[in-house]
């Protein structure tokens, strides 16, 4: 997922490796005027960082200690055959935000 989105932002790809930790939820406290510079100059919707993110369930979701592996069998057994490409999602879902000029 994050190669996908580093594609998007046109930005160095740089692998995560498990064994790194920091705290996202604290790194991006003080990132609010760099958002801010960011707005400013790409001419976006004006927002606050904190308006647009919500990094402390990320943090949760990203520390995770197990692996988690999700399962298309139960739905289908009941039905549902619909799916969505997560990385289909990620760049649609970009590009309605750059058009909705929420990000750059």
């Amino acid at each position: 997922m994050w190669k996908v989105l580093s594609e998007e932002f046109k930005v160095d790809f740089v692998e995560y490796k498990e064994e790194d930790e920091f705290d996202i939820v604290e790194m991006m406290s003080k990132k609010g005027p760099v958002w801010e510079e960011i707005v400013e100059k790409h001419g976006l919707y004006k927002t606050k960082l904190e308006e647009i993110a919500c990094y402390p369930p990320f943090k949760v979701v990203s520390n995770f200690k197990f692996q988690h592996v999700s399962s298309m069998n139960k739905s289908k057994e009941y039905g549902f055959f619909g799916f969505a490409d997560s990385f289909k999602s990620v760049r649609l879902w970009v590009a309605r935000l750059r058009h909705m000029k929420i990000i750059p």
